[in-house]
Order: structure tokens, then C-alpha cells, then sequence
């Protein structure tokens, strides 16, 4: 009977391959345009992705209906790089790789870039660091001397702490739980800021800005 089924399931007919595309560019100032196309079912995903990320903070919040489903999707976006199961850092981070000259490490507006050569805004750099693996590397012109030992700016341990202490977004109003939030520096961590528990408060995706 097993042989049968099994059979049967592999004589079944090729799926039909939906209609879904997908083309994005990055603009001159590092904003992306792009276009897609989905089929029904993934049309469903993605209503139901954007209608679950969706936030409305009362009165006070002042973004359009673009504004808030673009930032759900981004939190979707944000919570699927927090919590997927493939390599990275304990906590499942982003694997996304950010340059800094030390000598602007302590300049208000420190910009950093991308292994593509992209260029990001100083928030931006900030929220990186806040949580993530550092490692230094001394450079004789665009030769590397020396690669330091990474380390990292919150320990797991630290970040579990925090989290027990604060249960989700501390951002006024915002009721994301852990899973969607980072460690976030009170003082940044460029600026002398200490990883320490009363440095340390959670942050959305959305909020850690």
C-alpha cells in the first residue's frame, strides 16, 4: 500500500510554475525602486505578511497607510534576519558587512559602507553597531597587515538579560515583542557608550533608528 501511494504521488503531474517576478535597483542616494509581479497565492502571503507587521500607534501616529504597510514591511523583512535558522551570529543577525575608517569612528556623522561599496547613513551605521560582530583590520593602503580578533558588542548572555527585563520594545506605545527587537546603545557604542545592562534597552526594528 505504501509503494502504491508513493507511486502514485510520483506520477502526479508537473505543478504549474506561478507567475511571480520580482526586479529591484538601488537608486543614487541608496534608496531601492522596484517592481513585482505575484500570482494569487503569493499575493495571499504577502496581504497577510503586511495586515500581521502593521502598526497604527494612535492619534499620534502621523504616517500615511504607505508609510505604515512600508514599515511593516520592513519589520517583516527585520524579523525574518533576527530569526532565521541559517548561519550567522547566535542570534541569527544579518550577515550584512559594514566598513568604518577608525579616524571617524568619534565624528557626529560616521558613515559607513558596504562590502558592494554602497554607502549607508550615519543612523544606519549606528544601528549596526549597537549589536553585532566587530572586527578590527590595520590597512597599508589596500593591503590588510593585521586582522584583530572579532568580538562582539552584546554578548547573548547580556542580550537575554535585557530582554527578561524589558519583554519586548521599549519604545513608547510599541508593543513588539522580543523576537522582532536589537540591543540599542542609550549611549552609542562609537561614543564611549559601555555595553553594560543600564546602557542596554530593547528596540524594534522599526524604532532602532
Amino acid at each position: 500500500m505504501w509503494r502504491e501511494r508513493a507511486e502514485a504521488i510520483a506520477d502526479l503531474p508537473e505543478p504549474e510554475v506561478p507567475d511571480r517576478s520580482l526586479s529591484y535597483r538601488r537608486a543614487a542616494d541608496g534608496t531601492m525602486l522596484g517592481r513585482f509581479v505575484f500570482d494569487p497565492a503569493l499575493a495571499a502571503e504577502f496581504e497577510r505578511a503586511v495586515g500581521t507587521a502593521a502598526t497604527w500607534e494612535g492619534e499620534h501616529d502621523r504616517r500615511s497607510a504607505k508609510t505604515r504597510e512600508a514599515d511593516a514591511l520592513f519589520d517583516v523583512f527585520a524579523f525574518f534576519n533576527l530569526n532565521h535558522d541559517r548561519d550567522g551570529t547566535p542570534r541569527h543577525r544579518p550577515h550584512v558587512e559594514v566598513t568604518l575608517d577608525a579616524n571617524v569612528l568619534a565624528q557626529e556623522s560616521c558613515c559607513g559602507s558596504t562590502v558592494d561599496g554602497d554607502r549607508l547613513p550615519a543612523s544606519t551605521t549606528d544601528t549596526y553597531l549597537c549589536d553585532a560582530w566587530l572586527q578590527r583590520i590595520m590597512m597599508s593602503g589596500l593591503a590588510p597587515l593585521d586582522i584583530g580578533r572579532a568580538s562582539r558588542s552584546v554578548p547573548l548572555d547580556m542580550f537575554r538579560a535585557v530582554a527578561q527585563r524589558d519583554g519586548g520594545c521599549r519604545y513608547p506605545g510599541c508593543d513588539r515583542k522580543v523576537a522582532w527587537c536589537h540591543a540599542h546603545h542609550v549611549t552609542f557604542w562609537r561614543h564611549g557608550g559601555v555595553t553594560a545592562l543600564d546602557n542596554l534597552v530593547l528596540l524594534c526594528s522599526r524604532h532602532h533608528i
